[in-house]
């Protein structure tokens, strides 16, 4: 399940960035309003996406050349983004109330949501690639207790 939900955050980010930065451009409030329930449907659909990662770290963890490190490292990225992302969502949906209960457009707020977001994009990368990471080797910087350079360093601080 957890590679099913695992995109959602990434790509449902990109996609309200998108739809939010052309409402703003057109001054459409109707695509701002869209780009801004996109992040609350986000922040939801993120929800299993990180809660399933338990279920996939116990089925990783029995995998040959899987390392704990790799693991660790992504639950702890991917726990970060989920609160970004939580709080994303929940400033999203204030800004849809205050804005329908005052009926004005706030811009500035949505252009904040946008940014936020934005950053929020790069980091769920970060996110995916380092849960990448976990089986790929292929795509691991050379990192990690195992990695090639900790043995350097390791074998210089002996000799």
């Amino acid at each position: 399940m957890h590679f099913i939900f695992n995109h959602f955050p990434i790509l449902g980010t990109l996609f309200g960035v998108c739809i939010l930065a052309i409402g703003l451009l057109k001054k459409d409030k109707s695509l701002e309003d869209a780009g801004l329930v996109t992040f609350v449907i986000v922040a939801i659909l993120t929800i299993p996406a990180f809660l399933t990662g338990e279920a996939a770290e116990d089925v990783a963890e029995n995998i040959e050349g899987v390392s704990e490190y790799f693991i660790e490292q992504h639950e702890e990225l991917a726990e970060k983004a989920l609160w970004l992302m939580m709080t994303l969502g929940a400033f999203s949906l204030f800004a849809i109330i205050y804005s329908k209960l005052k009926k004005q457009r706030i811009t500035f707020v949505k252009v904040i949501a946008m940014l936020v977001a934005l950053g929020i994009f790069v980091l769920m990368v970060f996110v995916g690639n380092s849960g990448g990471e976990i089986r790929h080797s292929e795509i691991r910087k050379d990192q990690g207790p195992d990695s090639k350079v900790n043995e350097k360093i390791k074998h210089q601080l002996n000799h």
